[in-house]
């Protein structure tokens, strides 16, 4: 049950104490009704303008302090029933402790806590989008609207990704990318095991809910071959013509063959249906590594030859030489002098900052940006997800159960999405303003 009394530590952000005393007052009178029935969403609704007043003051007073915000956020989502059960401020502290670990154990912290809990699983599914039969698309503008909520003074209050995912089924992937999902546990190889000679998608796996959605899937061309290095698969899109379909090495194993073509087909294939953010490969992560750098020493060019920052770097060496007479200065101090007035100008004019992300550029491995692809990480995140069923599976959960806990705990993918890039799209408009 969330403890209401944790308002006392925000008291602090201005006159709260009328607010408190009355949303503590709600809350406790109906508080043993709610510890009798936990899952009711009938919830109580003398309290709820006080929750929408709370989550509203969490939003504007906390916009860059997360975890006030979440607090606020949690009180709020209690209150008005928008968190259900799940909301209990005892696990909000515990994903709060969570979200502060490091990228790769929190992402391990999440997958203990989805796999070891039968309350707790991660989704399960590939990620569908508005384009597929039988999408949703009322619930689809639902989540939409719940995302871009707003008070009537223009405070955002609109839900997270999690929130509306639970609410809609829906939620917002890469900017502009709403996606739902639809559960993996159907896909396996057709007849217990791919037969080398399947032509298409339909004959070597199958995936009734995928293809009922996506009937074209079915008949994506697909064929095992021998591909070079270390490659386990490759997607060509529709655009690619008779290179259109799904190739997986030949000497990939059955299990890692499984996942290569979750990934191949059921990620990057359906985000080229959805015509959404796709894969990448490492000839586009070093061409998206060239046209960054490129881009970023024009604009320090650029930036250096405007009249607007010569005359500020002009200003500056009068303000940096001061009641000195230039003349007699050595040459030395006069170099000091261009020196410091000349890191001041860049500071102002954001050159320092330009050069440094130009150099974590140039430190960025191609693999790494390959890594960080929007399309990449998606489509390697339902990859993981069908290890994922297998673990849950081995705990004696049937399909069905799975099934129905695909939107039980936040989605979430193995890089932080404000470190994610849009490679191939970048690459294409560059070379749509190009030319090329």
């Amino acid at each position: 049950m969330i403890n209401l009394n944790e308002l006392r530590d925000y008291r602090s952000l201005g006159d709260t104490d009328e607010l408190e005393r009355r949303a503590k007052q709600a809350a406790m009178d109906k508080r043993k009704q709610l510890e009798q029935e936990p899952t009711t969403m009938d919830w109580f609704t003398s309290a709820e303008p006080y929750g929408r007043a709370l989550k509203s003051l969490g939003q504007s007073r906390y916009s860059d302090d997360s975890i006030g915000r979440n607090t606020f956020d949690a009180i709020g989502d209690f209150m008005t029933g928008q968190g259900a059960a799940d909301r209990r401020l005892e696990e909000i502290q515990e994903r709060q402790r969570i979200e502060s670990l490091p990228t790769a154990e929190r992402n391990a912290a999440i997958m203990d806590k989805s796999i070891t809990q039968a309350t707790d699983t991660i989704g399960v599914g590939m990620l569908a989008g508005p384009r597929a039969i039988g999408a949703d698309l009322g619930k689809l503008a639902e989540a939409k609207s719940l995302a871009k909520a707003k008070t009537r003074s223009g405070v955002d209050i609109g839900a997270g990704r999690d929130l509306t995912r639970v609410k809609t089924g829906w939620h917002e992937q890469a900017p502009g990318d709403w996606v739902y999902e639809i559960p993996d546990t159907g896909f396996k190889p057709k007849g217990g095991a791919v037969n080398p000679l399947a032509s298409t998608m339909g004959e070597a796996y199958e995936h009734p809910e995928a293809y009922k959605a996506y009937p074209e899937l079915a008949n994506m061309p697909f064929k095992m071959d021998v591909l070079p290095g270390n490659t386990l698969g490759e997607y060509n899109p529709k655009a690619a013509g008779d290179r259109h379909g799904v190739k997986v090495s030949m000497e990939t194993s059955p299990e890692t063959m499984d996942t290569t073509v979750l990934h191949e087909a059921f990620g990057h294939g359906v985000q080229d249906i959805e015509n959404r953010v796709g894969g990448t490969n490492l000839g586009g992560a070093d061409a998206y590594k060239q046209i960054k750098i490129s881009g970023l020493e024009d604009d320090i060019a650029m930036t250096t030859k405007d009249k607007h920052y010569k005359q500020i770097l002009k200003e500056n060496l009068t303000k940096e030489l001061g009641d000195r007479d230039y003349s007699r200065m050595s040459m030395m101090d006069k170099s000091k002098l261009r020196t410091a007035a000349t890191e001041k100008t860049q500071e102002q004019f954001g050159i320092d900052r330009m050069r440094k992300t130009k150099q974590e550029m140039e430190d960025m491995s191609s693999h790494a940006i390959y890594e960080s692809d929007w399309g990449e990480t998606e489509s390697r995140t339902i990859e993981n997800r069908l290890k994922a069923i297998k673990a849950l599976r081995e705990q004696g959960l049937t399909d069905a159960q799975i099934n129905q806990k695909v939107l039980n705990s936040p989605f979430s993918y193995d890089i932080d999405t404000d470190k994610l890039i849009d490679v191939g799209g970048t690459v294409e408009e560059y070379k749509r303003r190009s030319g090329i």
